[in-house]
């Protein structure tokens, strides 16, 4: 799935006021240190801690992309969106840790990422945003992220995260017999 179908989709899923993450600007009150995302990588699992430091909760999509590609172009290779459920925005104050999954289709046949926890080896670009659930009419949502998915007018701009799948765990070096783990030092005759 490309980036803006990506965000629009999981976007207007969770949001009260029915406006897209994608192409808004946000409310001046909003502090680029408010949401931040830090990554971690352990094996072929990629995990994504979103601190919420808003006044208010807030609802994510996050789109992995094959180092170089073009997110408004290519296809997305992971990600996680917040799901069509309250209780798994991210509350004022808190942090929660999400792990990325390989794109696929979900139960209603609409593309995400819903797929293995498994992300193939690779280096990859992380681009996101985020933003606060709102009532329509009363309040104008924040946002925060990378362009894209948000536009040239947001000031809460991040960097796009950088990260590393290394290809889990390394195999054991392959060794038999009595010189196993010796150094070509261990053999030397002392002096």
């Amino acid at each position: 799935m490309k980036l803006a179908v990506f965000v629009r989709r999981t976007a207007l899923g969770v949001a009260l006021s029915g406006a897209a993450a994608f192409g808004f600007a946000p409310s001046a009150v909003a502090a680029p240190s408010d949401v931040t995302l830090t990554p971690s990588v352990v094996g072929n699992t990629v995990t994504i801690s979103i601190a919420n430091g808003s006044d208010r909760p807030v609802a994510c999509t996050i789109a992995g992309f094959n180092e170089g590609s073009d997110p408004l172009v290519d296809e997305a290779a992971f990600g996680y969106a917040t799901p069509n459920d309250p209780l798994e925005l991210v509350p004022m104050g808190s942090q929660k840790a999400v792990q990325m999954r390989l794109e696929g289709v979900d139960e209603n046949g609409f593309p995400g990422p819903v797929g293995s926890t498994e992300i193939p080896d690779g280096d990859y670009e992380i681009y996101y945003g985020c933003r606060t659930l709102v009532l329509e009419g009363v309040e104008e949502p924040e946002y925060w992220g990378t362009n894209p998915p948000l536009d040239d007018e947001t000031t809460t701009f991040a960097e796009v995260i950088r990260v590393s799948v290394p290809g889990g765990d390394t195999p054991p070096p392959a060794c038999s017999g009595s010189l196993c783990g010796l150094t070509l030092t261990d053999l030397l005759p002392a002096t």
